[in-house]
């Protein structure tokens, strides 16, 4: 077939991604939708480096000023060597601007505004998956509203304050009208909560980060079995834990064998560990490389082993982004690292005397980057 980096990046070009992990909000969120230059430059990876210059008075400076520390640090006085910065340039470029403008107010100026089709044109992102916690007040006021929402951007239910903080929760949902009480012993009223939100936000999946000594017994782990499990069982919701302790994941899997658990975990341990979870337990699918967004020589060999492992039946990656442009620099980065793993993969299938298709090339990156996804839901990834 020849060129296999050519062939797969020329289908690539065409492959819609599912971004089944980020921290974004549905335009219609106003403020709370971050987006622009100075939203960038102040994010947690390019502070924290320019601190490493400057110190951590940085971090008291209102956000214009930040910024204009993290740009003149980083971008002038240094090379744009790490990944964030690259990433960064990546971004720029994406959106047709010149990487070589040293003029923090220049590209202020030409930044684009409201630019959410054209962010999601550069990175390929079709559909993307937010995280909504029906505990945010600036959240729930704007979901009270009923916006009208944009069909690409999809709501999953954040269940962390919920399940870890009930006793500040509560009392919280008295007000709200729900009959609440310390012991949780309101079962209709909690299942009528969660039930107006799911209706509220119609979620794909429930999601919730889980402590390293998380247990099961605990009031947390009787909430999560008896209340957010259920709500997934009858209202056909994924259920996904970022980073939980693997016994514990392994004993969901097993007592709850018709849910469909989504898992992402952090150290690079775990991450076999959680493939052979998937080898074992069907309902599991592994989600993303969290935490090692934009480092090709960690992603490649991690993506190649699930590859091996699992062959597409998993989700390649996750943006985790906050704010809307890092798609572009998350996702170029990715399909890099992709087209090589697949080559790879290919290459082997042709030594064998194997002969690889456009059609199953297609078929493959459609797989990896979110059609797994959708199918593992039992959902359909068209929109409308």
């Amino acid at each position: 077939m020849g060129d296999w980096h050519y062939q797969i990046r020329r289908i690539l070009i065409q492959t819609p991604i599912t971004d089944v992990q980020t921290h974004l909000y549905d335009p219609c969120f106003g403020t709370l939708a971050l987006s622009g230059l100075d939203e960038l430059l102040t994010s947690p990876s390019l502070v924290a480096e320019t601190c490493r210059f400057k110190g951590n008075a940085l971090r008291d400076l209102p956000k214009a000023a930040q910024a204009e520390q993290v740009w003149q640090t980083l971008l002038v006085e240094n090379s744009p060597l790490s990944d964030s910065t690259r990433s960064l340039l990546t971004i720029l470029q994406g959106l047709g601007l010149n990487v070589n403008e040293r003029r923090l107010d220049a590209l202020r100026e030409a930044f684009p505004r409201n630019a959410v089709d054209h962010v999601l044109g550069v990175s390929g992102v079709s559909r993307l998956v937010m995280r909504n916690d029906p505990f945010d007040e600036k959240e729930r006021a704007i979901w009270q509203t009923q916006p009208q929402r944009d069909p690409r951007f999809c709501a999953a239910l954040k269940m962390d304050a919920m399940v870890f903080e009930w006793s500040s929760i509560w009392p919280r949902m008295k007000t709200w009208g729900y009959k609440a009480g310390p012991d949780f012993s309101q079962s209709d009223e909690i299942m009528r909560f969660l039930d107006t939100w799911v209706d509220r936000t119609q979620p794909l999946y429930c999601s919730l980060s889980l402590p390293s000594d998380f247990d099961l017994k605990s009031e947390a782990g009787q909430l999560l079995r008896k209340y957010v499990l259920p709500l997934c069982a009858k209202r056909s919701l994924g259920m996904s834990l970022l980073h939980p302790p693997l016994d514990r994941l392994e004993d969901l899997c097993r007592d709850f064998p018709d849910q469909r658990f989504l898992a992402t975990v952090v150290s690079l341990q775990e991450q076999h560990q959680l493939v052979e979870l998937a080898r074992r337990y069907a309902n599991l699918l592994p989600v993303g490389c969290w935490g090692l967004l934009s480092n090709p020589a960690m992603v490649a060999p991690l993506t190649q082993m699930r590859l091996d492992m699992l062959g597409s039946t998993f989700v390649a990656q996750v943006s985790d982004s906050h704010v809307l442009e890092q798609l572009i620099g998350k996702w170029v980065h990715f399909k890099s690292v992709l087209v090589e793993v697949l080559a790879q993969a290919y290459s082997s299938l042709e030594a064998l005397g194997y002969q690889v298709e456009s059609e199953q090339i297609e078929r493959d990156l459609r797989d990896l980057l979110g059609e797994s996804f959708w199918r593992f839901l039992g959902k359909s990834s068209n929109l409308g």
